[in-house]
C-alpha cells in the first residue's frame, strides 16, 4: 500500500475493514520498532470529501484517528509529550535523542510542537487508544503494542460505488452478513448530502465552502495563529476562503483604517487651519465694518487676494493697480506703490492711518496696506465701474452718461474734496484732481481716490 510495505493483522469481510501494521515495528525488533513509513490522515480519503476517485487505493479511514511522531534531536528534550525510544541498535543519523509523541487532532504538527533542536523522522497511524495514554501517562512499550496493533481502513466506499453507483453513501446494517444498504448521493459541492446533485446545491456549497473558510481564516489571523489549516470539505473554494480572511480581508481592513486615519488627520488639520483663517476673518469684517484703522498685510497675503497679480486694472502716476478679493469675501483694489519713501517703515505706518482714518461716501476707503523690506502696497474698496475719465471720453460700447447723472457725479466730487479740505480732523489737500482719479461704485457714486500720497514720495 502506497508503495509500502504493511503486515496484514485482521481482515473484517462483514464490516469491510483490514488492520494493517508498519512492517518497520513488526520486523525490525533491534530498532525500537521505528515505522518506516509515512502515513498520515490525508493519505487516506475520508467521507467529507465527497464524490471520490479512488484510483488504485480505495481505503476510507477514520476521520480523526490517532498518530505517533518521531523526532531525532540534538539535546534531550523535557516534555511529558516526548517517550525517549531506545535506539543504541539503531543505524539512526547522527548521535541525537529519539523521541515518540502522541498526537490526535484533524491538523498535522504545527511549529508549536517541534522543540528546538529536533528534526522530525516519520509518522504513522495507530488505532484509538486507553484513556492513560491519552493524558499522557504512557512508555514506550506501549506505544510499541499500538503501532504493532496497526491501524484499521475500510474499503467501504469501493463496494458503495460498485452497489450503489458514484458519489452514493452507504452503510453496513447487518455485520453478521455483510448486508450494505444504499445512502442518499452525497452531493461533492455541499456538506449536506442529497437526493441529487442539483446546480442550486453546488452554488450553495460553493458558497457555504468559501464562507466558511473566510471566517476559519480570519479567526486565525485574529488570533496570529500560525497552525496550517486544514480543509475539512475537500474543496478548494475552501481554501480561496482561507486565503481571503487570513490575507485578503486583513489587509483591506488595515488599508481602510490607515485611509481614514489620513482623512481625519487631514481633516482635523483642515478644521484647525480654518478656525485660525476664520478667526481672522471675523477680525477683517469688523475692522471693515467698523471703520477702524487698516490692516496690515504681508507681502505674500497680497500676492495670494491678486491670485499672482493676475488681473491688472490699471497703472497710475503712483504705481500700478490689480483687483484681489479678501478672505473675507470682498473684492478689493490693490495699488502697488513704486518708488516710496519707506526706509523709515513706521512714517509709512503712520501716513498709511492717517489715510485710514478718513471716511465719507465720496471718498475711497483704505482697507488695508502692506510694507515689507523695499515693497509697499494699499488695498482699498473696490469700484466695479472704474474711473470717470472712461465715461468723459467713451470708447466704442461704453455707454454715455446722461445728463442728470454726470450732474450727480459733480455733486459727489465736490462733496468729497469739500471733506477733505475742511470735513476731516486734518486737512488733506488733494493736488492731482482728474477724472482718472474719480471712481464709480456699482451705483454711479463717485469717490476721490489717491489723495494723502504725496509725502509717501519723494520731491
Amino acid at each position: 500500500m502506497f508503495s509500502g510495505k504493511y503486515y496484514v493483522q485482521h481482515i473484517d469481510y462483514k464490516r469491510y475493514t483490514i488492520s494493517l501494521s508498519d512492517a518497520g515495528a513488526v520486523e525490525d525488533t533491534n530498532c525500537s520498532s521505528i515505522p518506516r513509513y509515512f502515513l498520515y490522515d490525508r493519505s487516506f480519503h475520508n467521507i467529507l470529501y465527497g464524490e471520490q476517485d479512488f484510483g488504485s487505493e480505495p481505503f476510507l479511514l477514520d476521520l480523526s484517528p490517532p498518530r505517533v511522531a518521531y523526532f531525532n534531536c540534538s539535546n534531550p528534550v523535557k516534555d511529558p509529550r516526548y517517550v525517549t525510544v531506545d535506539t543504541s541498535h539503531c543505524s539512526i543519523r547522527g548521535n541525537g535523542h529519539v523521541y515518540a509523541v502522541l498526537e490526535q487532532s484533524l491538523s498535522e504538527y504545527s511549529f508549536e510542537d517541534i522543540k528546538i533542536g529536533c528534526e522530525f523522522m516519520v509518522a504513522t497511524l495507530t488505532k484509538e487508544w486507553f484513556e492513560d495514554i491519552r493524558k499522557g501517562n504512557v512508555s514506550y512499550d506501549e506505544i510499541h503494542g499500538l503501532i504493532v496493533d496497526g491501524f484499521e481502513v475500510s474499503w467501504l466506499p469501493a463496494v458503495c460505488e460498485s452497489r450503489c453507483g458514484k458519489g452514493t453513501i452507504c452503510e453496513v446494517v447487518d455485520e453478521k452478513s455483510g448486508q450494505v444498504k444504499c445512502g442518499k448521493r452525497f452531493c461533492h459541492y455541499a456538506y449536506q448530502t442529497t437526493d441529487k446533485c442539483e446546480l442550486q446545491q453546488q452554488i450553495f456549497g460553493y458558497i457555504r465552502a468559501y464562507l466558511r473558510g473566510i471566517f476559519i481564516g480570519l479567526g486565525s489571523r485574529i488570533t496570529f495563529s500560525t497552525r496550517q489549516l486544514d480543509n475539512p470539505v475537500g474543496l478548494e473554494y475552501f481554501d480561496g476562503g482561507i486565503f481571503i480572511g487570513r490575507k485578503v480581508i486583513p489587509i483591506f481592513v488595515a488599508a481602510r483604517f490607515i485611509f481614514g486615519v489620513t482623512v481625519l488627520l487631514v481633516l482635523f488639520i483642515y478644521k484647525w487651519r480654518r478656525r485660525h483663517v476664520s478667526m481672522y476673518d471675523n477680525i477683517e469684517n469688523f475692522l471693515l465694518e467698523s471703520n477702524l484703522n487698516p490692516i496690515r498685510y504681508e507681502y505674500k497675503e497680497i500676492k495670494k487676494m491678486t491670485g499672482g497679480f493676475r488681473v491688472k486694472l490699471g497703472q497710475g502716476g503712483f504705481g500700478a493697480v490689480y483687483k484681489g478679493k479678501l478672505r473675507s469675501g470682498p473684492d478689493v483694489a490693490i495699488k502697488m506703490l513704486t518708488k516710496t519713501n519707506v526706509n523709515n517703515g513706521q512714517d509709512f505706518i503712520n501716513e498709511v492711518a492717517t489715510i485710514g482714518r478718513i471716511h465719507h461716501v465720496n471718498v475711497v476707503r483704505l482697507v488695508g496696506y502692506c510694507v515689507e523690506g523695499k515693497k509697499s502696497a494699499l488695498v482699498y474698496e473696490f469700484m466695479p465701474n472704474g474711473s470717470l475719465d472712461k465715461y468723459i471720453f467713451p470708447k466704442e460700447g461704453v455707454v454715455p452718461l446722461s445728463y442728470e447723472k454726470i450732474y450727480e457725479i459733480s455733486l459727489g466730487i465736490a462733496r468729497g474734496i469739500a471733506y477733505l479740505h475742511q470735513g476731516c480732523d486734518m486737512q488733506i489737500l488733494h493736488f492731482d484732481i482728474k477724472p482718472h482719479n474719480i471712481l464709480l461704485d456699482e451705483d454711479f457714486v463717485p469717490k476721490v481716490s489717491d489723495f494723502g500720497l504725496a509725502k509717501l514720495y519723494p520731491v
